[in-house]
C-alpha cells in the first residue's frame, strides 16, 4: 500500500508536469441548475451502488463465477453500458449536454497520448516493483484491457465526468472533488464483499486505499476537461493490477 501511494505521487507530479509542458485547453462545462442536478447525480449515483450493482454481483457470483473470460467481459460490459446509459438518458433529458459529462473532442488527442503515458508510467512501475514472473498469457491480457477500457470508461464518465462536474459546480472544485473521490472509492464495497468475500472491516479499508487515485483521477479530469486521459489511465491501474496478482 505505502509502495503504491509513493507510485501514485510520482505520477501526480508527472501529470502535474506535463499540464505545465502542454497547455489544455479550458471551457466552463455549463451546469444549469447546479444543485438541483448536483443532488439528482448523487441519486443516480446511490441507485447504481446500492441497487444496481448488487444485484449484478450476485447474479454473476450465483450462476457466471466458473464461465470463459469471453462471456465475463460481455456480462460485465452489458451491466457497465446498462449504468452508462442511465447516466447519460438523464444528462439528454435535462438537456444538459454531452460534453458536461466530459465526452468531447476538446483536448481529445493530448488526453489520448497523456493518459496513454501516464498508465505505461505506472505499468512498468508496478511490474518493477512487484512482479518477478514473466510469463504472461497474451490472449487473457489483451482481453483484460478490453473489459478493463470498458469499466475504466464507464466508471469516469459516471463519477468524474458526470458526479465531479455537477458537485463542483453545486459545492465548488475542493469539496465536490474530494466527495466524488471518496464515493467512489466506497462505490467498490459491494464488490469486495459479494465476490470478493471479505468481511466488512476488510472490505472498508479495501475502498478506503482507493481514495488516492480516485483523488489523481478527478485531478486529471479537472486539468485535461475531457474524459479521455482518466479513463486511459484507470484502464492501465485496473488492468496492471489483474496481471500483479496473476503474475505477482
Amino acid at each position: 500500500m505505502v509502495n503504491d501511494i509513493f507510485i501514485l505521487i510520482f505520477i501526480s507530479v508527472v501529470f502535474k508536469f506535463i499540464t505545465k509542458m502542454i497547455n489544455f485547453n479550458t471551457y466552463d462545462f455549463h451546469i444549469k441548475k447546479a444543485k438541483e442536478f448536483a443532488i439528482l447525480s448523487l441519486l443516480i449515483i446511490i441507485i447504481i451502488i446500492v441497487i444496481s450493482e448488487p444485484i449484478y454481483l450476485l447474479i454473476v457470483k450465483k450462476y457466471f463465477m466458473n464461465v470463459s473470460s469471453e462471456i465475463k467481459i460481455f456480462l460485465q460490459g452489458l451491466a457497465y453500458l446498462m449504468q452508462l446509459s442511465l447516466v447519460l438518458a438523464t444528462v439528454i433529458i435535462n438537456k444538459e449536454g454531452i460534453y458536461s459529462v466530459g465526452i468531447t473532442k476538446n483536448n481529445i488527442l493530448k488526453s489520448i497520448l497523456t493518459g496513454s503515458f501516464l498508465g505505461i508510467i505506472h505499468f512498468i512501475s508496478i511490474k518493477n516493483t512487484y512482479i518477478t514472473n514473466n510469463n504472461i498469457d497474451i490472449v487473457y491480457y489483451i482481453n483484460s484491457f478490453v473489459s478493463f477500457f470498458i469499466v475504466g470508461f464507464v466508471e469516469e464518465v459516471v463519477f468524474r465526468g458526470y458526479l465531479q462536474n455537477r458537485l463542483i459546480s453545486w459545492i465548488g472544485t475542493i469539496k465536490g472533488y474530494s466527495l466524488t473521490a471518496v464515493i467512489f472509492a466506497f462505490s467498490h464495497l459491494p464488490n469486495r464483499l459479494i465476490i470478493g468475500g471479505m468481511n466488512f472491516n476488510s472490505a472498508l479499508l479495501s475502498c478506503v486505499e482507493l481514495i488516492p487515485s480516485g483523488l489523481l483521477l478527478g485531478y486529471i479530469m479537472i486539468k485535461t476537461k475531457n474524459i479521455v486521459a482518466g479513463s486511459i489511465f484507470h484502464t492501465f491501474i485496473d488492468w496492471t493490477q489483474t496481471i500483479l496478482f496473476t503474475l505477482g
